[in-house]
């Protein structure tokens, strides 16, 4: 929790409510202004909007609409931390209201025209295309647990997915091919953010053999994050590649688990191969809360670095410790449907379809 999160809980009030008793309230002016001016822009402004009192001693409480367009939206984030029914959109720059049914199985295309309009930002896998405003509603659900106003809608952001796919585009699949996807917060162990809760995200790739056998060529694109996939043809040299792991998996007898990592991304993956069958899992970490420019949940994203809004981006990397993202989702314990590993000796079926 930043500085200003923890005055506001010890304010013991929201952004809209007052406690004229309240400890801090009875600092001298001078040490508040001080403590105020070690705080980010945004904060600042925030700090002074929490409270009659504190409108009249500090100086920024009417200029937030004078911010520059990042603290603008960190602002924003601040702003929502407190209100379930709300979420910051990036595009149109404010807060839009809750629908219950916008999910990342079924994102809703009517929350912001604006967004739909020039494209929003999402993290797609598949039969799971989780917005920013998901993780965030998850994230403030979870830390709201007493409001069963919302348990409902955080049931239905956290529900896994199942999905056949196309594992080539236009044309038809060689193997029968499902993905899996299952969402989760965590809270972290590491002393670098305090503990906060993060959203973890498992995905989980099945392909079986049927019109061919299993092969990393009929696998066809595998994609793991935007720094670790597969295409068919030649791949390229290296042995930190997802085709150098994937490869690998297939020259493992009884199908043991070949464990990897991006370097560049909080992303850990583990592959298992046979002629037969073969899995693809990845954990991902998609951050804490924050706003839409928390470079935990760019770093995610394909466009981030072709951003038409903010320009031309520098290309991010936020390395994490190899197998820590998996450490932390399994850290929580209870049993997710299909997580284990299936096993990997052909099936009558198997043979048949691959003969």
């Amino acid at each position: 929790m930043d500085l200003f999160k923890a005055m506001r809980h010890l304010l013991g009030l929201s952004l809209k409510e007052q406690k004229p008793d309240c400890a801090i309230l009875r600092l001298p002016v001078e040490l508040l202004l001080l403590i105020s001016a070690s705080l980010p822009l945004h904060s600042q402004v925030l700090l002074s909007q929490t409270c009659r009192w504190l409108r009249t001693v500090l100086p920024l409480a009417d200029s937030s609409s004078r911010l520059p367009r990042e603290q603008y939206l960190e602002y924003l984030a601040g702003l929502a931390y407190d209100m379930p029914e709300r979420w910051v959109c990036e595009k149109c720059m404010a807060l839009h209201s809750v629908v219950e049914f916008d999910t990342p199985k079924r994102p809703c295309r009517t929350l912001c025209p604006l967004a739909w309009r020039h494209g929003c930002y999402q993290y797609s896998f598949n039969c799971f295309w989780p917005h920013h405003r998901h993780i965030q509603l998850t994230l403030k659900y979870t830390r709201m647990l007493g409001n069963k106003k919302h348990q409902r809608h955080l049931q239905n952001l956290l529900a896994p997915s199942h999905s056949r796919f196309v594992i080539y585009p236009l044309e038809r699949n060689v193997l029968a091919a499902q993905c899996s996807t299952y969402p989760k917060v965590e809270i972290s162990n590491g002393n670098s953010d305090g503990g906060r809760r993060r959203y973890l995200l498992l995905s989980v790739r099945r392909y079986k053999a049927a019109r061919e056998i299993v092969s990393p060529d009929s696998m066809g694109i595998v994609v793991v994050c935007p720094h670790m996939h597969m295409y068919s043809g030649p791949q390229p040299p290296g042995p930190a590649t997802l085709s150098a792991y994937i490869h690998a998996a297939f020259k493992e007898e009884d199908g043991v688990e070949v464990r990897g990592a991006c370097a560049r991304c909080p992303t850990d993956f583990a592959v298992r191969a046979s002629p037969w069958r073969a899995t693809v899992r990845a954990w991902k970490d998609l951050g804490s809360e924050g706003s839409p420019l928390d470079p935990a949940w760019r770093v995610h994203l394909d466009d981030y670095h072709q951003d038409p809004v903010y320009g031309i981006q520098e290309d991010l990397t936020i390395a994490h410790e190899p197998g820590s993202v998996r450490k932390l989702y399994e850290s929580g314990g209870g049993e997710v449907e299909g997580i284990q590993w299936e096993r990997l000796e052909p099936a009558p079926n198997d043979l048949r379809r691959a003969s």
